[in-house]
């Protein structure tokens, strides 16, 4: 670990994967090179036309940035989702059409989420808050959505019900091969 955390960079890398063998193939190919900035949270919509991720300064935990910025790349162009503030986590829809964005654009304290749309040339929309039936409800919100995500049927579990599980249920250590 470097002596100063600031000095701690990723860079965005390809690298193949053969399932047969259950492993990775060389060459690895840097797709963004992390000199002055840093790569995180890279997902690649369902299509597989579009990879999205997140750049900042430093580090891999970007939502306290105040200078984090998503960036999305179609086959060989750059496009970025424009704020003057913080955005970090991303989330596809399952058509490829839609993102689910985290961001601190609307009073640089609060991540809240934000909904864009993706054209067939893979241009995004203006990123829009996502609607609540109460028009006040982000004025007085002291939560932050800090990883929103895009799914297709009703959630049928409450956060309090989650809560319990890991109160009542011993955690279990994943073993990697």
């Amino acid at each position: 670990m470097p002596d100063v955390y600031s000095d701690i960079r990723y860079h965005l890398c390809r690298v193949k994967f053969d399932p047969d063998q259950e492993k990775l193939l060389l060459p690895i190919d840097t797709i963004v090179y992390a000199d002055t900035i840093s790569c995180s949270l890279s997902r690649i919509s369902p299509d597989g036309r579009f990879l999205m991720y997140t750049e900042a300064d430093y580090g891999q935990f970007p939502i306290w940035h105040k200078e984090a910025e998503l960036r999305m790349i179609q086959l060989e162009t750059l496009d970025q989702l424009y704020s003057p503030d913080t955005e970090s986590y991303h989330s596809w829809s399952s058509n490829s059409r839609w993102v689910m964005i985290s961001s601190r654009r609307e009073n640089g304290l609060y991540t809240f989420p934000y909904i864009a749309f993706i054209d067939d040339q893979g241009r995004p929309s203006k990123p829009f808050l996502l609607p609540q039936k109460d028009p006040d409800h982000y004025d007085y919100l002291l939560y932050s959505y800090n990883i929103p995500e895009l799914v297709k049927g009703e959630i049928k579990i409450s956060p309090y019900q989650i809560q319990q599980v890991t109160f009542k249920k011993k955690g279990e250590q994943i073993k990697y091969k």
